[in-house]
């Protein structure tokens, strides 16, 4: 399999870079060198916390200051023949070491686009947009942020990226491809060798030792994008699998597979999206498996955006005690455009969290609110 990979690249890559006289005397390109400019975010504010039990015997209540921040690194350049090169760095502003999370090098052109690199798989990149909350909101994001505003109490299953089709992948080093779109239509996929290796590897990763980390993860998916008149609808699916070949979980072989409807006219935006997991590094006496379900619609008046989202999750969670682990979210939020890459969001937010069985300490709910300045260069 990596042999035939690496021969298919091999020859993709003298597909995309190669061109031919004739071609060159039709139309000469003009190259440029890859330059490099900076981009990124910054967000400051403030949130307070109203929960039903404390988390782990701390008190998470209360009035708050809280941050997040990014800088890119943003490369682009232009071949002889046309094909648009470059490539992004993002640098974690809130880390302590400045971690760099997702770094790679993409190739465009009429072909569509190839990436090498650290960053998100086709099923991701592709199918998010059309999802829920994640293409309504305008606050904090519902899936990263629940936890600052109602924090998840202890001994709770949850896969915190919702639904969002990234399977075990964290900017796993990969190849992805994503085709030009045809009529509305686009498809794409792609491939790591290692799933759960450093950001900075060079090489393979020898994981014969690792117990949750596996080899051979593919990601597809296919959307569908176009506008009739005023109307504009969009539908994507994808699909995540992984061989989890080492430790505990060897019998078992995560994957996951959703997708997302998203209706648009005039000022409003629906969307809703739907993601289930299968042997997701089940065991014995856990389980991961559950279904994610997630929907929100956006308005838009002048300077101002609205947003509502519902979102809920089930897990199996513990095989030898009775019902889900479950949570119930209801996500209010308000986005006001102050000036060029400058805007105060707010968010209400209500969280239920049901643990299975009968211990308190797999229950919290609450609800909490967050106001913020983000700046956008």
């Amino acid at each position: 399999m990596n042999k035939q990979l690496l021969s298919f690249t091999a020859l993709v890559a003298v597909g995309l870079l190669g061109v031919t006289g004739t071609a060159v005397a039709q139309k000469k390109m003009k190259a440029s060198k890859p330059t490099i400019s900076l981009g990124g975010y910054t967000t400051q504010g403030l949130r307070y916390v109203d929960n039903a039990d404390a988390v782990g015997g701390r008190d998470t209540g209360g009035l708050g200051v809280f941050r997040d921040s990014e800088i890119f690194f943003n490369i682009k350049g232009q071949l002889d023949n046309g094909i648009k090169i470059g490539g992004r760095w993002e640098l974690e502003g809130d880390s302590a070491d400045a971690t760099v999370d997702e770094h790679e090098i993409y190739l465009r052109g009429s072909f569509g686009e190839l990436r090498l690199g650290a960053d998100d798989g086709a099923a991701q990149l592709m199918v998010l947009g059309y999802q829920g909350s994640w293409a309504t909101s305008v606050g904090l994001n519902l899936n990263f942020d629940v936890d600052e505003l109602v924090p998840e109490p202890a001994g709770f299953n949850l896969r915190r990226t919702g639904v969002r089709l990234d399977g075990n992948d964290s900017d796993n080093n990969k190849i992805t491809y994503i085709s030009p779109r045809f009529g509305g239509f686009q498809i794409g996929a792609s491939y790591a060798r290692d799933v759960g290796s450093t950001l900075n590897a060079d090489g393979e990763i020898d994981q014969t030792a690792g117990a949750n980390t596996g080899e051979n993860w593919y990601s597809i998916a296919a959307n569908f994008d176009r506008k009739f008149g005023n109307f504009r609808i969009g539908i994507a699916l994808g699909y995540v699998q992984e061989d989890s070949a080492f430790g505990a979980l060897a019998s078992k072989d995560p994957k996951e597979y959703g997708g997302g409807i998203l209706l648009e006219t005039g000022p409003f935006r629906i969307a809703a999206g739907y993601k289930t997991t299968d042997d997701y590094f089940s065991s014995a006496t856990v389980s991961n498996e559950g279904d994610f379900f997630d929907i929100g619609v956006r308005y838009t008046f002048g300077a101002h955006k609205i947003g509502l989202a519902y979102y809920y999750n089930d897990t199996d969670a513990g095989t030898a005690t009775a019902g889900d682990d479950e949570v119930d979210v209801l996500w209010l939020t308000h986005a006001m455009t102050l000036g060029p890459g400058v805007t105060w969001k707010n968010t209400l937010a209500w969280v239920d969290w049901d643990g299975e069985g009968t211990a308190a300490t797999a229950d919290n709910d609450g609800w909490g609110a967050a106001t913020t300045i983000a700046l956008n260069f």
